[in-house]
This record gives C-alpha cells, sequence and structure tokens, in this order.
C-alpha cells in the first residue's frame, strides 16, 4: 500500500514538473514512440528515479464532460518498479484500507481478461499488481486496450521495449523476470 501511495506522489510530482521538462520530454518521445521520458536524481537516496507515460490513444470524458487522454504510466521511484494508468474518472468499489477497480484488459485482438486494479483516492490512478507481469504482456504485443469503468481506451505501444532498456540503464533495476 505505501508502494502504491509514494507512486502516487510520483505521478503527480512528475506531471506537475514535466512542463519545465517540456523540451526535453518532447525529444524523448521522438526516440520512444509516443512515450514521455523523465529521469530524476533522487534527493534522498542518489539514484535515479524515472516516469514515463504514454497518452491514450483515444479520449473518454471526464466528471465535467470535457474530453481527456489517459495515460499509461511506468515509473521507478527508490528502486521500486510500478505501472499505473491515469484515467479521467474511476468508479471504484471501496473497502476498508485500499480501493479497487474492476477493469477489463485485452492486448491486440485477442480475448478480454478482467483485472483488479488498486486505486490511491483522491487521484485517477490504478496500479497494477504485478507490475513486471503486465509489462511482459505489454513488450509482446503492439496495442493494448483497458475498460476501467466508465472508460475504454487504447494505448500503441510503440517505443517500449527502447523505453524499458533506457529506464533499465538509468535505474540499474531489471523491470521483468
Amino acid at each position: 500500500m505505501l508502494r502504491h501511495i509514494a507512486a502516487a506522489v510520483l505521478v503527480v510530482v512528475a506531471a506537475v514538473s514535466l512542463d519545465a521538462q517540456g523540451q526535453q520530454n518532447k525529444s524523448a518521445a521522438n526516440q520512444f514512440g509516443g512515450w514521455s521520458y523523465r529521469a530524476t536524481k533522487n534527493p534522498m537516496t542518489d539514484k535515479k528515479d524515472v516516469f514515463c507515460s504514454l497518452a491514450s490513444v483515444n479520449a473518454t470524458i471526464n466528471y465535467i464532460g470535457e474530453a481527456k487522454s489517459a495515460t499509461l504510466t511506468l515509473s521507478v521511484r527508490e528502486g521500486k518498479f510500478n505501472v499505473a494508468v491515469i484515467m479521467p474518472r474511476i468508479i471504484t468499489q471501496s473497502s476498508i484500507n485500499s480501493k479497487t477497480v474492476v477493469c477489463r484488459i485485452r492486448f491486440d485482438e485477442d480475448e478480454p481478461s478482467k483485472i483488479t486494479l488498486k486505486c490511491i483516492a483522491p487521484s485517477n490512478t490504478a496500479f497494477f499488481d504485478d507490475p513486471s507481469a503486465i509489462l511482459a504482456q505489454l513488450l509482446a504485443r503492439t496495442k493494448f486496450t483497458i475498460d476501467v469503468p466508465p472508460n475504454i481506451v487504447w494505448f500503441n505501444l510503440d517505443g517500449l521495449s527502447a523505453v524499458v532498456a533506457q529506464i533499465e540503464a538509468d535505474t540499474g533495476v531489471k523491470l521483468t523476470d
């Protein structure tokens, strides 16, 4: 749980500071397909933390009716790897200590499967429990579709292999088993 909260904070901090790194992110997006890539030195560990994001190809509607893209994220903070999706809105099922959302995922043209993601309130970020396993599946495909109620969005995964290689080089963390 603490790992997810720390990752949610990293997602928010990285999103806020993306404007200051606009030029760096634009050149990285060209190198990594549509992926945005940001590496920073962690002041507590002196190691690199990395935040990467990919906007969905299609948009969905947020709480006030605006069309917004969803974002698929890969992050490494203090050596911990996370994969998450940020949606314009998420309807969660509350439990005592956490919130979860049951969603469907689909790779390329395969049959959809159900998965439960953990959400950290009040953000619209949903985390995959096993980031290495989901990343292995993403690396083997070109298209990822996710239905996180009430949103259905898809991502073009071009450039993912290059992003993963750069994350591993920058952080020294092996992302897949």
